[in-house]
């Protein structure tokens, strides 16, 4: 099969409205769920997303839904940022590069950065152009 007649991989980050937050939810509280910090429920997280709080981002491969993001606008000292600060699914690689979707969403939102303020290490090869600006310590007691 020539490279040509291939099939390229489809993948759509989207945002969803919050009339669609209900049929939704089903999946991205299953894979959102273990992103949770301590103290954090699925209950809080359903609430921000319906007051618009926190907006809930699905990632389709190929028309199947394999990921959600949680996303969240709040004051910096440079105007807006925009946190990401919930991920979850399978497929990262595949997806990450897609990103930009919010991005520019939150640029035209009037955020001057994007964060992620939660996350594992390893994300840092994925994310090249982002760069660390924090570290989180942690130890159970």
């Amino acid at each position: 099969m020539a490279n040509a007649d291939r099939k390229r991989p489809e993948i759509i980050l989207a945002g969803v409205m919050t009339d669609d937050l209900f049929s939704a939810w089903p999946f991205a509280s299953k894979v959102l769920e273990p992103a949770l910090d301590r103290g954090e429920t699925l209950e809080d997280l359903l609430t921000k997303l319906y007051r618009k709080e926190a907006q809930l981002w699905m990632i389709y491969d190929n028309g199947e839904q394999v990921a959600a993001v949680v996303t969240e606008i709040f004051p910096d000292n440079n105007g807006q940022v925009c946190n990401i600060w919930a991920v979850g699914g399978t497929g990262i690689n595949r997806w990450i590069g897609y990103l930009d979707t919010i991005e520019q969403w939150a640029k035209a939102n009037g955020c001057s950065a994007v964060i992620i303020e939660k996350t594992r290490k390893g994300l840092q090869r994925l994310l090249r152009d982002y760069k660390v600006t924090h570290v989180t310590l942690g130890k159970d007691i």
